[in-house]
């Protein structure tokens, strides 16, 4: 009965030792076996940490006998199978482009747009106008009666021109008259509105209708003497009545140079053209600026 008792507990140790090996996962020492390199491969770090399942077949399969299957020399590829594999390889291999084919790629793709710069103004252009700008025209006009002198004189203040006055002196003679004038208005209309004007404001006068120099101008008096006309300029002036002119009648009759100084060169055109409008006997030369 004890013999008995003693192989019950045997056997249940032993089962209870092959549950236990069954359970626990047994280490192979793969130093200790032969292995095949073309079985070996090198696996990732997320392979390393993740611990494999063991699966039926493997655990029927981790025997030393099964090691010495796996080590075994595998046969070879028939050309059939070898050819196969090629073609599965070439097929996902990702195909080369030719060299042309790249340049071509490389020359197709879209190159990013320059934006367009303003064409910059040739410098000489600047230049040429800078110095047509900066150049200073100095006139002299020879020649001129007092009418014409006046009525110059005139149109150059308002545009504030700067000028001087070079009139010849001339003797009086016995029995000359002085005569007390506006110079010429602009037009005809422009005389009446001025010498109504005058008028009203105490001052007699006529309008010069003859086709001389003075045409269009405002008589105020003719004097014998010189004292008395010049008396009537000063009651004018002091009227604020500006540009009143005394002339000596009967005499030669004083001649004029006006010469103008650092004009533009649209200025001494504007000058040339009325100096023109006003007599045509007007001698007009360009002079130094330096004189």
């Amino acid at each position: 009965m004890l013999k008995w008792i003693f192989a019950a507990l045997l056997l249940a140790n032993a089962g209870a030792a092959v549950v236990i090996s069954l359970q626990t996962p047994h280490k192979v020492d793969l130093a200790t076996y032969e292995l095949n390199a073309q079985r070996v491969r090198l696996v990732g770090p997320d392979e390393v940490l993740q611990p494999e399942t063991a699966s039926p077949a493997s655990t029927g399969t981790d025997t030393p006998a099964a090691d010495a299957a796996a080590a075994a020399p595998t046969a070879p590829e028939t050309p059939a199978e070898a050819a196969a594999g090629k073609t599965a390889a070439a097929a996902t291999a990702p195909t080369p482009l030719p060299p042309t084919t790249q340049s071509a790629a490389l020359a197709t793709t879209p190159a990013k747009p320059v934006p367009a710069s303003h064409p910059a103004e040739p410098a000489a252009a600047h230049a040429a106008e800078a110095k047509a700008e900066s150049r200073q025209v100095c006139l002299r006009l020879q020649h001129l009666d007092d009418a014409s002198a006046q009525t110059l004189k005139t149109h150059f203040d308002k545009r504030k021109f700067r000028y001087r006055d070079l009139a010849e002196p001339v003797e009086a003679r016995p029995g000359s008259k002085y005569w007390v004038y506006l110079p010429t208005s602009e037009g005809r209309e422009a005389a009446n509105q001025k010498s109504a004007d005058l008028k009203a404001r105490g001052f007699d006068n006529y309008v010069v209708s003859n086709d001389g120099a003075f045409r269009n101008a405002l008589s105020l008096g003719l004097f014998s003497q010189e004292s008395g006309a010049r008396t009537l300029a000063s009651k004018l002036a002091a009227a604020g009545i500006k540009g009143v002119q005394v002339q000596q009648r009967g005499a030669p009759a004083p001649r004029h140079t006006l010469k103008l100084a650092r004009l533009s060169a649209q200025e001494a055109d504007t000058v040339r053209q009325m100096a023109r409008q006003a007599d045509s006997g007007i001698e007009i030369d360009e002079v130094s600026c330096h004189k």
